[in-house]
């Protein structure tokens, strides 16, 4: 009862959070509908796969938002990191240095030398790098019952997680993969 009273407070903290936000610079319907959209498809995704289902829904639906509204998709994730998160924490304790970190990348990232382009989105692609990453290692210590290939299927998530968000950390540093020989 007291779980799921504490997300109801935490949504609708959050929800005035991004409202107060994004008031000035979108349609106020659309950030309600983009918000409660996602807190939906999200919690429906963990009720049947667990945490990586709210992790997942909660990507996709912000990539499938952004795409179709034309939005930027680390604009989003940067805030919707920074505003949710810290609801998650009592949770799962390693969500707080994650938002922890995230807070001191956001103040910080435009002085990294290698991140050229300084675009929004870097604390938000380094915390989804982050959650993999310590998701993947707390999977070490915890007994798994589903192994495959020696890894068991939260450091395959975690793992995969990390990669998906490294390779789009560089893109979005103005990098390019393959650079044409002159």
């Amino acid at each position: 009862m007291w779980f799921w009273l504490y997300f109801l407070v935490a949504a609708l903290i959050s929800s005035f959070l991004f409202w107060k936000l994004y008031k000035n610079d979108f349609e106020e319907e659309d950030v309600f509908s983009h918000f409660l959209t996602t807190i939906f498809i999200s919690g429906i995704f963990g009720y049947f796969v667990g945490e990586w289902g709210v992790v997942f829904g909660f990507l996709l639906t912000l990539g499938c938002w952004c795409y179709y509204k034309k939005w930027d998709f680390g604009e989003w994730l940067d805030h919707w990191i920074l505003v949710v998160l810290p609801w998650v924490a009592p949770v799962h304790y390693y969500a707080f240095g994650v938002w922890v970190t995230a807070l001191i990348l956001n103040k910080t990232y435009r002085n990294f030398s290698w991140y050229e382009s300084g675009r929004i989105g870097f604390s938000g692609l380094s915390s989804v790098i982050l959650w993999g990453l310590t998701k993947a290692i707390v999977a070490i210590i915890t007994p798994q019952t589903v192994y495959w290939l020696g890894l068991s299927v939260d450091q395959w998530l975690g793992v995969w997680l990390a990669v998906g968000g490294i390779v789009s950390l560089y893109l979005r540093s103005g990098r390019k993969i393959w650079r044409k020989k002159t």
